[in-house]
């Protein structure tokens, strides 16, 4: 008997006893024994349709995620809303407990900030120079109401000019006194605008601060730093994180409204 026989015969054996252990093992994922050298081929190509969807569909708008979630709502799909990230996940065939299914399909949500509200974030979250804050000013005009530290409204294109001729002089002074538009120095150096009184201090800024989402006025505190060589202007918003809060309450209202009424069961949280 040649070798290569033997050695069959060799794995032959003890096959059927193997295969009842696995059998009476029972296990909870299926499993084969399977000969070395067989492998598994799909045949979906060849079929007029496939099994099943496999696709994930993005979206940055809120309504047409609802519509394609009501295209293909059935039993079983779930909707994940993570209200802090602004994004949410549908999977239509999640399946059940008793039988669960592939997750393939899904939809993805991902609301986009506005160019407003990106230039807002940029414009609070950094030092700016006097050009930039004042184009700032003259780029959002129509979204501002503009206020200086006495209260009074000014127009948009008298506050970027304030903010463009901003001038600083050097005071020797023993004062620790610190303001909106001024700064004491530890050398006990202060070093103060001029003409401040004409400065905004106080911005109105209104804009839908994501598609889908009501639009918001957001105030905005003005700083003037004057510990470099040239006057920097650092912006606040008030509240933001409150802000964004709320934001993300509405979000989450929103979409779950959308769903109301479908087989989709929404959740908060992320898979």
């Amino acid at each position: 008997m040649e070798g290569e026989a033997v050695k069959e015969i060799q794995r032959s054996t003890g096959i059927n006893e193997f295969i009842q252990v696995i059998k009476e093992t029972d296990t909870q994922i299926p499993v084969v024994a399977a000969p070395q050298g067989i492998s598994i081929k799909t045949l979906e190509d060849y079929m007029p349709n496939a099994s099943r969807y496999r696709q994930k569909y993005q979206t940055t708008s809120i309504n047409d995620y609802a519509n394609y979630c009501k295209e293909f709502d059935q039993e079983g799909a779930k909707c994940f809303v993570d209200k802090d990230e602004m994004v949410a996940e549908t999977i239509f065939d999640l399946g059940t407990n008793d039988k669960p299914l592939h997750s393939a399909h899904r939809a993805y949500l991902k609301m986009k900030k506005t160019n407003a509200f990106q230039a807002l974030l940029y414009f609070a979250g950094h030092e700016l120079s006097q050009k930039s804050t004042a184009d700032f000013i003259e780029d959002w005009s129509d979204s501002l109401v503009i206020y200086t530290n006495s209260g009074d409204k000014i127009p948009a294109i008298h506050a970027a000019k304030s903010i463009q001729d901003l001038t600083i002089e050097k005071i020797r002074e023993a004062s620790s006194k610190t303001g909106n538009f001024s700064e004491a120095m530890s050398s006990m150096e202060k070093i103060e605008a001029k003409n401040q009184e004409k400065i905004p201090a106080e911005l109105q800024f209104s804009c839908i601060p994501y598609t889908g989402i009501d639009a918001l006025t957001f105030t905005i505190k003005i700083q003037l730093l004057t510990s470099h060589e040239k006057p920097k202007i650092k912006a606040r918003i008030i509240k933001l994180e409150q802000i964004e809060d709320e934001i993300a309450d509405e979000f989450k209202l929103k979409l779950t409204q959308q769903l109301n009424g479908l087989k989709i069961k929404a959740f908060i949280g992320k898979v």
